[in-house]
């Protein structure tokens, strides 16, 4: 049986809070992309664990990605406004947003076609 990717970081022991931010920067990003391909391109994208637990439990398509992207943007904004002093917010945000952007064009894009078939 799969897991979900949420159940995996309660089994993450050692590491850095910060290490936690992956998660929700993933789903967030899901979302925008999603939303900016259907109001750009006019397609919509029904795939991934979201999708297949909306269809598993007879909910409308986009309906667990709406609640988790919500949560997403709940543990960001706490990860940013609580825990992160004020004057290193501006590096935080800027390495992430640039982490996620590079880390979606070598994985997605370029390499990720080439490792995974």
């Amino acid at each position: 049986m799969r897991t979900l990717p949420c159940c995996t970081l309660f089994r993450i022991q050692g590491q850095s809070p910060l290490r936690f931010n992956e998660y929700p920067k993933l789903q967030a990003a899901n979302f925008a992309v999603s939303g900016a391909s259907y109001i750009l391109l006019g397609k919509r994208h029904f795939f991934g664990d979201e999708f297949a637990i909306d269809w598993h439990f007879h909910l409308s398509m986009g309906t667990f990605r709406i609640i988790t992207a919500a949560i997403a943007v709940g543990v960001l904004l706490l990860v940013v406004f609580k825990f992160i002093p004020a004057k290193q917010r501006f590096t935080f945000i800027t390495a992430g947003l640039a982490g996620g952007v590079t880390g979606y064009l070598f994985w997605l894009v370029w390499f990720g076609k080439l490792i995974m078939p």
